[in-house]
């Protein structure tokens, strides 16, 4: 344990985007790796959903993993974000939330972030904004 305050090194941005449908809660079927935790761990303070097309409603679920091997059996669900229908137009924007975690999401080394999409046409952008430490 350090006796100083540790700081992030390097801001990160870190981006996927989704598109294939996965109705499951338990961490198996289609999933996109997010952020793998740096060597000294990954500090993860906000998350950004964008929506490139029309949605409809749905959830967005967020899984963490703590498996050095990426095994998937190993998935944890971490929280779920609804989807609401929206149809955007030259006057409606696509659907957009930003999400705050109550703390900062601390990602050891080697760990895993995993996003997926209940609905599938949605092309769905996840933006993770944080640090390396």
């Amino acid at each position: 344990m350090s006796s100083n305050p540790l700081f992030v090194q390097t801001p990160i941005i870190a981006t996927t985007s989704m598109s294939i449908a996965n109705t499951s809660r338990d961490g198996s079927g289609q999933l996109y790796l997010v952020v793998t935790g740096s060597t000294n761990g990954t500090r993860i303070d906000w998350i950004q959903l964008k929506a490139e097309k029309t949605t409809v409603a749905g959830m967005i679920r967020f899984y963490i993993n703590q498996s050095t091997s990426g095994s998937l059996a190993q998935n944890c669900l971490f929280d779920e974000i609804a989807t609401s229908a929206i149809t955007p137009s030259a006057t409606v924007v696509s659907y957009k939330y930003t999400y705050y975690p109550p703390r900062p999401i601390i990602l050891p080394s080697g760990s895993y972030f995993w996003a997926s999409t209940e609905k599938a046409t949605e092309d769905m952008n996840v933006i993770v904004f944080g640090g390396n430490f």
